[in-house]
């Protein structure tokens, strides 16, 4: 067996116990104890998961940049050599809140690499998964201190704050005037069209406590999208 057979071996043999332990982990009663735990180990799960891919790779293989644009979603571009050709792919990938999704490739000659001497970010990480986020934000909402997922704002919206109250997700622009329930898929939009949200205590943010939880009669149109 290699070396790089035996380096991923190993690895899977650590992704394995890291799901048995989040199995269990959900299995338990005590959500809001368990969140920042969770959170963690999913996080670390998803660095395992980005050195697999890595070492299933030499080194010189392909290049990767990624970067976060104002107002939108982490990007990714990777510059692949052609295993059948003396060519090159050059790929596309934009962040959706749970992996890279492809947005464009083609093929390019003659690639040439100008980069400083020392890089300050040298080991790739995939930002936090939605799924890690709501993780952490729900059953903060009792606390004295909320979570919030924030996003920030942008030329043409103000700052919008998430919250999980009760285990539904309430979404707010600071300019609104009520709250609206929103579902996972519709965050994920939100993440496409205004960028990564972070994670802080709502007490950080525009908004307060007592303004997602009005009442229903004067929210008549919770279920309507952001």
């Amino acid at each position: 067996m290699s070396e790089d057979q035996q380096h991923q071996q190993a690895l899977a043999a650590i992704d394995a116990t890291l799901e048995a332990l989040l199995t269990d982990l959900t299995a338990t009663d005590e959500r809001g104890s368990r969140a920042d735990t969770l959170a963690g180990l999913r996080q670390l799960r998803a660095t395992i998961e980005t050195l697999q891919r890595r070492s299933s790779h030499t080194e010189s293989d392909s290049l990767t940049v990624q970067w976060t644009p104002t107002d939108n979603p982490p990007r990714r571009l990777i510059i692949d050599s052609s295993h059948h050709s003396e060519g090159w792919s050059h790929r596309r990938l934009e962040w959706d809140g749970s992996g890279w999704r492809p947005r464009s490739r083609e093929s390019v000659d003659d690639v040439a690499i100008r980069a400083p001497s020392a890089i300050q970010q040298p080991i790739l990480t995939d930002p936090p998964r939605l799924e890690t986020l709501q993780e952490r934000l729900r059953g903060t909402w009792t606390q004295p201190e909320p979570l919030a997922l924030v996003f920030g704002a942008t030329t043409t919206q103000d700052q919008a704050i998430v919250v999980a109250v009760d285990g539904d997700l309430r979404y707010r622009d600071r300019s609104d005037d009520r709250w609206y329930s929103i579902s996972e898929p519709v965050l994920k939009h939100c993440l496409q069209q205004r960028g990564q949200p972070t994670l802080t205590s709502l007490s950080e943010t525009s908004l307060e406590r007592a303004q997602f939880v009005d009442r229903q009669e004067n929210n008549p149109t919770t279920n309507s999208q952001p």
